[in-house]
């Protein structure tokens, strides 16, 4: 194998404040979950039973990623326990097997906001790649592609930072690597007896995220930072490696065109020869053997054993000091594009960098070297391109050398159809995006940011309890699922294993997020629903695209929670805004809503409520009942909603329409059965599930409730009604993992991520239990996922129960409590919801009196998050009655009085930018 010349290069340290170094912010990142991974133990997939979920290897394209039973979830051999508690034992009859540490299944998505990401494991390899624009309407993820690999040299030991390297490697392997995950961040603490003998050592692997600012948080790039305090008694020498097989992917394919030729290659490297030479190839396959050579670039799917690749004219060159390999101009497509490596550079550090067939090669030129020699970059193309960066450190001395991955397809599509990333728009290439990411104060500032946000939502300083915490931070990884497309769209699917894009129901489950941090989503939405995705009749569609159809062509069921939610958002941004002209512009849309709201609620015999309507919970026929609960109290605060915006808007017609059908919407809820009430059991006090039942009892049927009181600050039903549904809700459906859907008799034995949280909000809201009994039932659902699963960055919408109840749909150890359907879900994102209620945040941004008030439900001293609309920060207290706002992100005006904390107003006027506070 031919090496290129070393290459030396050096920049100046970009100035910071005193102590405020890389190094030192990333020692300060959050960190509330801890997963210790080592080198003896043994993972396994064991088959499972779903009703469909997605797979952690995608194997088709265009074809949802949902696979049904038989499903694969990653175990460890229980006789291999990690040291310390190693959790609950799950052993599956004879199987024998326990649930892998934190950061296994899962861990936080790399890679800036709706560019593609990867995840960087607690075993230290890089699994569920999407930065190919994969996406369920086109290619298939790659769930581990083994060839990614980082490495290090700290003095004359050498080792690659993976538990289980690949298999050309075994003996290069770390003792173990302590995992810590929070999003966009994932650091791992080596502890091997050679490398960190006279070091401490962690490697960080973080990507941009600046809430309010989606350009600074869309670079389509994964940092990768060592670092390295050096505890012996002389000085010592660290290097750091980073090798990606871009020209030869592993366990990949590009199923063969119609004219498509076979080469007589057998193995990746002959197949990438073979193309380079052909005159018509574009693209590679090689499969059991079988090379074959494609004239186009069909889309890229996970097969085991196989590998694949796109033809580069010049192969990895270096420019300008990066690496970077490109497959464009040749054809337009999702997988043609460019990546680049390059180092982070500042006085005493060098680098080098190499490309070669063989990954096995590089390391041990590496683990000999700590470097590569000259000529290490081939003038033909190669399999993988490496870079290796290298800095001094005097005895006691802390140094963080950084490396940028970056990459750069421009055109995602979307069943076919090229969209193409807004990213594309901002960077000509992968190089312009490292060469601006690859300068230390430029990362210190992305590291700087990625703390605001930590803090502003989790201080140290915040009461609530660490395992919330965790929870609620770690909801932000939802992101990564954002697509941006050229012109400027934002859409996102309803999850990874079910393809349909920005369904009402699922997208306000999940919008606070947007909300927050990107509202020009749900402003882009609200333009959407208002336009082509509403029906003729004033309905809503409930989704803006499926597979197989073309993007932005509304479509779906009717249902009770999407005309209702669309309505309600529009309230929602009204009060973050105080914007009336936006209502204006929305306002005969949301006139035709109502009317066709109130009408299906009337009916032809003045009903009052929503009648043969679809819910989110999609798999108990609610659509063939007359009325179901949860519809029915959604109904309600969307009423609500209608008349104060109608009030405001002056159109009393439609307030008094909305006026009328929301009385009599609450006498039907509150009339008892006995009576002539469709749904209120008068005697054993619940709000049945449906009309058509006398005994069914369903968790969540008062989510509209919670909705309401977000929204009003109050509740549309008497809170005693509300009370005694909760306890029989909870004496009928608790579970082990939180509760179970629907009851009485059971209907599916299954447990959804929504209703344990609207549990816990309308409790904490009322006030008339513990703190902690409220919790109760979110905290089962959400340990269960954070601490038992420990598969938290990918939630699901449903899993399995405890097994407990008459003919249990499992028992299997191994299956009760586990996902049964879907993956990376937004169901239990109405947990964020919490967050604002233990602020105790109300926003008014209309008013002319209090526009922001927090009374948060902790006594000083505390530090809570404040979460508005294009604006994040936290309110401090001291136990003198002291208080201090603090913006992180977005700008904030208030007028004077506009701001009160806990019954105490701020004297002044507020004009708060990012960064700035005020106390009073």
């Amino acid at each position: 194998m031919p090496f290129p010349t070393l290459l030396l290069m050096s920049a100046p340290i970009a100035v910071a404040p005193s102590g405020h170094t890389l190094h030192a912010e990333l020692e300060r990142l959050l960190f509330m979950n801890k997963g210790t991974v080592t080198r003896k133990q043994v993972f396994v997939y064991e088959v499972q039973k779903v009703s469909y979920n997605e797979p952690d290897n995608v194997t088709c394209s265009m074809c949802g990623w949902a696979v049904h039973t038989p499903w694969h979830y990653m175990w460890m051999k229980s006789e291999l326990l990690p040291s310390g508690p190693p959790g609950p034992p799950l052993p599956g009859g004879n199987l024998n097997l326990v649930a892998p540490p934190m950061g296994m299944r899962s861990s936080p998505a790399l890679g800036g906001v709706s560019t593609g990401s990867t995840e960087l494991r607690a075993d230290g390899s890089f699994r569920e790649w999407t930065i190919l624009n994969q996406g369920p309407a086109g290619a298939g993820k790659y769930g581990w592609v083994d060839d990614v690999w980082m490495a290090a040299k700290i003095g004359g030991k050498a080792k690659m930072l993976r538990t289980h390297p690949p298999k050309y490697a075994t003996t290069a392997a770390v003792d173990a690597l302590i995992f810590g995950g929070t999003y966009p961040a994932t650091r791992l603490q080596v502890d091997d007896a050679e490398l960190t003998s006279d070091a401490k050592v962690s490697v960080f692997g973080y990507s941009t995220l600046k809430p309010t600012d989606l350009k600074a948080s869309a670079y389509p790039a994964v940092v990768l930072s060592l670092s390295v305090e050096n505890v012996g008694a002389a000085a010592t020498e660290a290097s750091f490696m980073f090798n990606l097989p871009f020209g030869a992917w592993t366990d990949c394919a590009r199923p063969p065109a119609k004219h498509a030729t076979t080469a007589p290659a057998t193995d990746k490297v002959g197949c990438m020869k073979a193309c380079v030479n052909s005159a018509t190839c574009a693209s590679w396959d090689l499969t059991k053997g079988k090379c074959m050579l494609n004239s186009d670039v069909p889309l890229t799917h996970h097969s085991v054993g196989s590998y694949c690749g796109v033809k580069s004219r010049a192969g990895w060159v270096i420019k300008d000091g990066a690496l970077t390999r490109s497959t464009r101009p040749m054809k337009r497509g999702p997988s043609m594009g460019d990546v680049t490596l390059r180092p982070v550079l500042s006085d005493g550090v060098t680098a080098s960098f190499a490309s070669s067939d063989d990954a096995a090669a590089l390391y041990k030129i590496f683990a000999a070297n700590g470097a590569f020699p000259a000529n290490s970059v081939s003038s033909a193309d190669a399999g993988n391109g490496a870079v290796a960066v290298t800095a001094k450190l005097a005895a006691g001395a802390k140094t963080t050398i950084s490396l940028v991955f970056a990459w750069h397809f421009r055109d995602r599509d979307f069943s076919g159809q090229i969209l193409g990333n807004m990213y594309a728009e901002l960077w000509p290439n992968s190089a312009a995006v490292a060469q601006e990411l690859a300068v230390e104060g430029k990362l210190l500032s992305v590291i700087s940011d990625i703390n605001a946000h930590h803090y502003a939502v989790a201080s140290p300083q915040n009461p609530t309890p660490l395992w919330l915490k965790d929870q609620l931070l770690n909801q932000w990884s939802h992101f990564h699922m954002l697509m941006w497309y050229k012109d400027g769209r934002l859409r996102e699917y309803e999850a990874w294993s079910c393809d349909d894009v920005d369904s009402v129901h699922n997208d306000y489950q999940r919008h606070l997020l947007y909300l927050w941090a990107f509202p020009e989503f749900e402003f882009n939405k609200m333009t959407a629903w208002s336009t082509f995705a509403q029906r003729s009749d004033g309905s809503i569609w409930e989704s803006l695209g499926y597979t197989g159809k073309p993007m932005d062509v509304g479509g779906g069921r009717y249902m009770g929670d999407t005309t209702s939610l669309y309505l309600i958002e529009m309230y929602e941004l009204y009060r973050h805004t105080g914007n009336k002209t936006f209502i204006q512009s929305q306002w005969k849309s949301a006139q035709r809503a109502t009317s066709w709201m109130i009408a299906n609620a009337m009916g032809n015999s003045s009903y009052g409520l929503p009648q043969k309507l679809e819910t989110t919970y999609d798999h108990f026929g609610f659509n063939g009942r007359r009325t179901v609960a949860y519809n029915g109290h959604i109904y309600l605060t969307a009423l609500g909603a209608v008349e104060r915006m109608a009030v405001m808007m002056g159109d009393s017609v439609t307030a008094d329409s909305a006026a009328t059908a929301l009385a009599l919407g609450q006498k039907r809820l509150t009339t008892p059965t006995s009576e002539g009430g469709p749904l209120w059991d008068g005697t054993k006090k619940f709000w049945h599930a449906h009309s058509e039942t006398v005994t069914q009892i369903f968790t969540d049927s008062l989510y509209g409730q919670m909705l309401g009181h977000h929204h009003f600050q109050n509740f549309s039903i008497d809170t005693s009604f509300i009370s005694a549904h909760l306890a029989y809700e909870w004496e009928r459906n608790q579970d082990k993992y939180g509760m179970r859907v629907l009851n009485d008799p059971v209907q599916e034995d299954s447990i959804w991520m929504n209703g344990p949280p609207t549990w816990t909000y309308l409790q904490l809201a009322m006030g008339k239990m513990q703190r902690e009994q409220a919790m109760e039932p979110f905290k089962r659902m959400s340990e269960n996922f954070r601490t038992r699963l420990r598969d938290q960055w990918n939630l699901r919408a449903l899993t399995h129960t405890d097994g407990s109840m008459p003919d249990p749909e499992t028992t299997r150890a191994i299956e009760v409590g586990a996902p049964r359907e879907q993956g990376h879900y937004g169901f239990m994102l109405t947990d964020l919801f919490l967050l604002p209620l233990l602020s105790g945040q109300v926003v008014d941004m209309a008013s002319t009196g209090v526009q922001l008030q927090l009374n948060p439900m902790f006594p000083a001293p505390y530090t809570m998050p404040v979460l508005i609309l294009g604006v994040e920060g936290s309110i401090s207290a001291t136990a003198g009655d002291n208080y201090t706002l603090a913006l992180a992100f977005g700008k904030l005006e208030l007028h004077q009085g506009g701001l009160v904390v806990a019954g105490k107003p701020c004297p002044k006027a507020v004009n708060l930018e990012a960064g700035q506070k005020i106390s009073w």
